[in-house]
């Protein structure tokens, strides 16, 4: 589980900082260890509407945390093709904005 755990939390935290990248205006502060990662939206309306969506549309319950950030909790032998599914879909929804 550990080395799981390492691994996938290197994907996922490379994931929101490519995200993050790629969308400045919507996503910064990319951070984490391990799996437990998080990353911020400029405002708590924006990352309601993104939670919001990535349930509605793709079955992701996704935490809040915070004033305007989501967290990432995922369980311990999560998969990279799970992390890539949450990852495509907040690429796609943000797309969209």
């Amino acid at each position: 589980l550990l080395e799981n755990v390492q691994q996938q939390g290197l994907f996922l935290i490379e994931g929101l900082i490519q995200l993050q990248n790629r969308y400045p205006d919507y996503l910064s502060n990319a951070r984490g260890v391990g799996i437990m990662c998080a990353i911020d939206f400029p405002s708590k309306e924006l990352r309601n509407k993104v939670q919001q969506q990535l349930f509605a549309e793709e079955d992701i319950l996704i935490l809040p945390c915070g004033e305007k950030s989501i967290r990432f909790r995922p369980h311990l032998n999560v998969q990279q093709a799970d992390l890539d599914k949450v990852l495509s879909a907040i690429n796609s929804i943000i797309s969209k904005i």
